[in-house]
């Protein structure tokens, strides 16, 4: 897992987890993992790029309520945003209003 090594947002890990992917397959669990490392940080760039890889994989993007749900998916992000815990100088204990809110799945 790329989250556990520390490495989430490495880009040739990502390359080299696409290829395994086209070679070995695995799609059934991906979009879920990805959701996960969004759960731990929005701003992973690396992640919103795998979640697109594999929806082009996966999915028929030219589909309207494929397309739409995607829109949900980000807007709910967008509107929910969670502090991202590598950056956020703010100590551990935080008010309520600044917790970790998790994006919601828009499946």
């Amino acid at each position: 897992m790329l989250s556990e090594s520390g490495d989430a947002k490495n880009y040739h890990a990502w390359g080299h987890r696409q290829w395994v992917l086209r070679t070995f397959g695995g799609w059934e669990d991906e979009l879920a993992y990805v959701e996960e490392l969004l759960q731990e940080d929005l701003r992973n760039n690396s992640a919103w790029n795998q979640r697109f890889y594999v929806l082009q994989n996966t999915q028929d993007l030219t589909q309207l309520d494929v397309v739409r749900g995607e829109v949900a998916y980000a807007l709910r992000c967008a509107t929910h945003p969670r502090p991202n815990p590598r950056r956020d100088p703010r100590p551990a204990s935080r008010p309520a209003s600044h917790a970790a809110v998790a994006c919601p799945h828009a499946r």
